[in-house]
């Protein structure tokens, strides 16, 4: 009797004692797995983001995505095209240069050549039309980072707030328009009408950034859209019932 009770305590110890040495495994295999993911982690190139500036009277926008050794990719948006790019970087210790391609499916395409100077980061360059009658146009970008603001720019009350129709029945047709258009000038529409980028491409708050942005309303505005388009359809008709 006295002899399986020290064999049971034997094989207790033993398990106590594989459980100990278990654990230091454990914490080694938890400690790779956090290096590993630290390793693994993409740090984004230096001019990498969103360059804008003017293109003639059009605010320009290029749009560093990916910097991959010496191959680059992005977009380029202004005056309402948006338009992939995609060429080539060259690194000296003063500068990166860069030389980048829009698809040529398009009567407006052509290819941007740019300079950005390592000290302060100054974007400069030219975009040279493959269309041969038009003009080689030369411009200036600063970085900037694309912030949504509700409140900038006229007719803040649009994303701001639910309209009720008291708030619009007073405005004319191109006076709604310039509302509506307000709200997609805010999440950054790239106007192809002439007359709204004259409206929106001065505005120190206006980033274009795509030509599609329904996705990006929020529900006050699409609220608000779908009033402000059901009094412009009738505002010409009924206008003295508008109070103007």
């Amino acid at each position: 009797m006295r002899q399986l009770i020290f064999l049971g305590c034997i094989s207790l110890l033993a398990a106590c004692g594989n459980n100990q040495a278990a654990k230091p495994a454990t914490e080694k295999t938890e400690a790779a797995a956090t290096v590993t993911n630290a390793d693994t982690t993409t740090v984004a190139h230096p001019i990498s983001g969103n360059w804008v500036g003017y293109l003639g009277d059009n605010r320009l926008n290029v749009q560093i995505q990916t910097v991959k050794g010496k191959e680059v990719n992005g977009r380029s948006v202004a005056a309402g095209n948006f338009r992939t790019i995609a060429g080539t970087i060259e690194e000296s210790p003063e500068a990166y240069k860069l030389l980048l391609k829009e698809p040529g499916d398009d009567k407006y395409d052509g290819e941007f050549t740019i300079t950005i100077k390592k000290n302060g980061m100054v974007c400069e360059g030219s975009w040279q039309p493959y269309d041969k009658a038009l003009k080689t146009k030369p411009f200036t970008l600063a970085k900037k980072e694309f912030a949504y603001q509700p409140g900038a720019g006229m007719f803040p009350e649009a994303s701001e707030r639910l309209l009720k129709e008291d708030d619009v029945a007073n405005y004319i047709k191109s006076e709604l328009r310039l509302m509506r258009n307000s709200i997609y000038a805010r999440h950054g529409y790239s106007f192809k009408m002439k007359d709204m980028r004259s409206q929106f491409d001065k505005q120190d708050w206006y980033m274009p950034m795509s030509t599609d942005v329904r996705n990006n309303l929020t529900e006050i505005e699409k609220k608000n859209e779908a009033l402000i388009k059901r009094y412009e359809k009738y505002a010409a008709e009924f206008y003295d019932d508008f109070g103007r």
